[in-house]
């Protein structure tokens, strides 16, 4: 089992249109790749977090993770978040 914890720090003036692009990236993860245990999205809720989001995810293997990675509905949200990140995406993998 591997899980992904990925947090996204999200410019103000553009986390209406990132919220909107997670969303077509988790229905699409949710109903076509493979391997997938569960893939979760939301707003971290401390105080001072505005702006501040995370993917927790659980894939079966690597492989379906590397899969999802390579999939259009992934390389186009990543594409489009350049624009709206604050700084760098932070991606944290883990072995189960």
């Amino acid at each position: 089992m591997i899980g992904v914890f990925a947090k996204a720090s999200i410019k103000a003036e553009s986390i209406e249109d990132f919220e909107a692009s997670a969303a077509k990236l988790v229905e699409a993860t949710r109903s076509k790749d493979a391997g997938l245990d569960s893939y979760d999205f939301g707003a971290l809720v401390e105080e001072g977090a505005e702006g501040e989001y995370a993917f927790i995810e659980r894939w079966h293997s690597e492989a379906d993770l590397e899969a999802h990675m390579a999939q259009e509905h992934f390389t186009t949200a990543t594409a489009e978040w350049e624009n709206y990140l604050a700084e760098p995406l932070e991606v944290n993998i883990f072995q189960f």
